[in-house]
């Protein structure tokens, strides 16, 4: 009895010693290409940023899971109608003014090695919207915005040596607008930059 568990112990041992070996830690920063659909919104691109950190764990040589944790902040320009106007009558809001939204972001991602220094990854995203304000008051406008959002991701990484380089297609699923009497709001977004491994 004491000699299959053994030879299993070692066996574990010796696999999460391979795997050990591999794991990666780093840090990624970039750039957030945004478009909120909703008719509050001007259904247009908007730039903004993020950084975080990111872990590498191989599960064998071709496949393995990357979680990430980071936060993102962008400003997205709202258009001249929508609920907001009408929720928000006492406030300076017009056509020029910018949501700004930010943003805790915990994607847990598969990937796949299809060549040495380049991999296809794929996964659910989990976000906390942290913060909604106007930028050019700073008024808080977070009791029109839910607090969780759920998004699907696709995209490809590229390592060379201690760096990796990313861009993803990201895309939400579940409505954050909290208005009833205006479109969903559900965001689109290119998620791109570089990262690099301090371990």
């Amino acid at each position: 009895m004491k000699k299959p568990v053994f030879i299993l112990s070692a066996l574990f041992f010796i696999s999460f010693s391979a795997i050990s070996q591999k794991f990666e830690l780093g840090i990624k920063g970039g750039t957030d290409v945004v478009k909120m659909d909703g008719l509050a919104f001007n259904q247009e691109f908007d730039f903004g940023y993020h950084a975080g950190a990111f872990a590498q764990i191989p599960l064998s040589k071709k496949i393995g899971i990357q979680p990430e944790v980071y936060y993102s902040e962008v400003s997205l320009r709202k258009s001249a109608d929508g609920s907001l106007n009408s929720i928000y009558d006492n406030t300076n809001i017009d056509s020029l003014s910018k949501v700004r939204f930010g943003k805790i972001h915990v994607p847990l991602l598969a990937y796949f090695n299809v060549g040495k220094k380049i991999a296809i990854q794929f996964g659910p995203k989990f976000s906390l919207i942290s913060s909604a304000n106007l930028k050019n008051t700073g008024s808080d406008i977070s009791n029109a915005v839910k607090q969780g959002e759920l998004s699907a991701v696709a995209g490809i990484r590229i390592s060379l040596m201690s760096f990796r380089i990313f861009a993803r297609y990201e895309i939400g699923l579940n409505d954050i607008g909290d208005v009833t009497n205006d479109a969903k709001w559900k965001s689109q977004s290119i998620h791109a930059g570089i990262g690099i491994r301090v371990f």
